[in-house]
Parts: C-alpha cells; structure tokens; sequence
C-alpha cells in the first residue's frame, strides 16, 4: 500500500466523517422541530 492509498482512504474518512456529522445535524433540528409542534 502506497502512501497514495494511505492518504485516499484518510480523505474518504473524511467524507464520510463529515457526512455523518451533516447526518446528525439534521437530525437534531429535526427532532427540535417535532418537540416545538408537539
């Protein structure tokens, strides 16, 4: 495995990182949303 490799696969960690912290987000202002019209 090349240092290539090495570093695409941080950079798709990354993405997916930042992905499901989007996810998580929201999420949460979904939820908020719910509370505030229930």
């Amino acid at each position: 495995m090349g240092i290539g490799d090495a570093l695409g696969k941080l950079g798709d960690l990354n993405k997916l990182r930042q992905q499901a912290m989007q996810m998580q987000k929201n999420l949460a202002v979904q939820q908020v949303v719910v509370e505030e019209n229930g």
